[in-house]
């Protein structure tokens, strides 16, 4: 196959990934040592294997079939050993094989299916105009965090792999429309997800995931969700608000079979959840009376008064003043949202459930993580629902800017107040008023986000990925799905 993409020297030797060397080019197994006789003590036939494994490469044995089956069939006693340099560690690295941009044959649509690859390097940040990338059936552990680069990236193939976790910096995949996952062995997805609004699917299966993040609930396209093979319980309420989303799979999932017990399972886990932060004066630990069960139906805590004045600042967007300790801050910033009102808590809430009925037919138990008991029963929910917004609803506080703090309404001002804001009296108010936000810090501003790191230069060396872009965007995108060629280049 010719490669179709037209690099310089330069730009085609950058290397994308490593990737284990062909069998063949591996050093050949060792011979087996096999001795057949008989064993002094006990009298009985026995068989021993062994192999040395100094050597550089992997050791393997070589014995006849038949003349194994053969002694195997005489020996009572199998013994298999292997002498292995304990100071020498395996040489991995010894049989990678790069795999550079001159080997691809288009930067667009690019296909790497078993290709034996496990590492990819921070290079993949210049790929800025791909729209495909298929990393499936490999034995990558990780990907690097440089992936938030490719912005033009609509179908992201990572399937059957060894990826422990993803990167934040997937969130800024913000034209990510299909997105394969399954067969690895994650635990927990980034709350960044939560950026892909366009993301039309979701492949999560067979990986260890216990809990779904309530973020989901903001891929507003997604249609097509599949948790299948993981150790989910229940999933959150947020998931009824995809309007969207035709096909839910739980195959495989030990979901709890009534409210009652998924409420049990979660037990443990809020048990380990109720802790609170130490080491700061506001911190005001409850007594343990203070977090037993309210009732039988409900496991609400009383939140401290900290959490309480968090909960204003967050709730109303408040401006903090930019001096304020760094504890606190991180405090404000994690804050998570009400299942209901979206309201702010922080290690406190109520849980409810519910058995949601998706077609199949399919009855999948959802958990509600509620600020306050919003409601008791099923009954109360639906008459909630179309009351007006509770007070824990979030309201943004005015800015400052605009209206400063303890200016009274419009229809409470004086004449010579209204005068004097027409004339322009009120300008010296108003700059210090400016001059006051400049020591604050809005709210949203301590949401923890994921940033990009900078691409090192020794990996876009004179301005390459620069190069790259031109040169992909005078290519034509219709090009046939990309993989690498048969014979590749050394």
């Amino acid at each position: 196959m010719g490669n179709a993409v037209s690099l310089t020297k330069e730009q085609a030797s950058l290397v994308l990934a490593y990737a284990y060397s062909p069998q063949s080019d591996l050093p050949p197994p060792l011979p087996a040592v096999v001795d057949d006789g008989i064993d002094n003590d006990n009298g009985r036939h026995s068989l021993r294997i062994s192999a040395n494994n100094h050597a550089a490469g992997p050791a393997g044995f070589e014995i006849e079939h038949s003349r194994f089956n053969e002694l195997l069939s005489r020996a009572r006693d199998l013994h298999v050993s292997s002498s292995v340099a304990p100071s020498r560690p395996e040489p991995l690295d010894l049989s990678l094989k790069p795999v550079r941009f001159g080997q691809l044959t288009s930067l667009f649509v690019i296909g790497l299916c078993s290709q034996s690859i496990v590492k990819i390097t921070e290079n993949i940040g210049l790929l800025e105009f791909t729209t495909t990338l298929q990393l499936c059936c490999n034995s990558i552990k990780s990907i690097p965090p440089e992936i938030g680069y490719l912005r033009s990236l609509k179908i992201l193939y990572l399937s059957r792999n060894e990826l422990t976790e993803l990167p934040d910096t997937i969130g800024f995949l913000t034209s990510l429309e299909e997105l394969k996952v399954g067969s690895n062995k994650l635990t927990a997805l980034p709350a960044s997800i939560s950026s892909l609004t366009k993301l039309n699917k979701l492949y999560l299966d067979h990986n260890l995931l216990t809990r779904l993040p309530p973020q989901v609930a903001a891929l507003k396209a997604l249609a097509k969700l599949d948790v299948s093979h993981n150790p989910i319980p229940f999933l959150p309420a947020e998931l009824t608000r995809l309007k969207y989303l035709r096909v839910l799979q739980v195959d495989g999932c030990p979901l709890a079979e009534t409210p009652e017990a998924a409420a049990a399972i979660d037990e443990g886990d809020r048990r380990a959840r109720r802790r609170f932060v130490q080491g700061h004066s506001l911190e005001c630990s409850p007594s343990e009376s203070v977090l037993q069960r309210i009732d039988d139906d409900s496991e609400h805590t009383f939140p401290t008064l900290r959490e309480l004045a968090a909960r204003v600042l967050v709730r109303q967007q408040i401006p903090i003043l930019r001096i304020t300790q760094d504890e606190i801050k991180e405090y404000l910033g994690s804050s998570s949202k009400c299942s209901f009102c979206s309201g702010p808590y922080f290690e406190h809430y109520t849980t409810r459930w519910r058995m949601w009925e998706r077609p199949g037919p399919t009855v999948i138990p959802i958990q509600y993580r509620l600020c306050i008991p919003h409601w008791n029963t099923d009954a109360e929910r639906l008459t909630v629902l179309f009351r007006a917004p509770p007070s824990t609803a979030p309201s943004p506080f005015q800015s400052l800017s605009t209206t400063p703090v303890g200016t009274p309404p419009p229809e409470r001002r004086s004449l010579a107040t209204r005068l004097d804001t027409l004339s322009g009296r009120s300008r010296s108010s108003s700059a210090s008023s400016s001059l006051a936000l400049e020591g604050t810090l809005p709210i949203s501003a301590l949401s923890k986000s994921p940033s990009l790191p900078s691409l090192p230069e020794a990996a876009d060396p004179k301005g390459l990925r620069n190069k790259i872009v031109r040169t992909s965007m005078r290519m034509s995108k219709s090009f046939s799905f990309g993989s690498l060629s048969a014979s590749l280049p050394e």
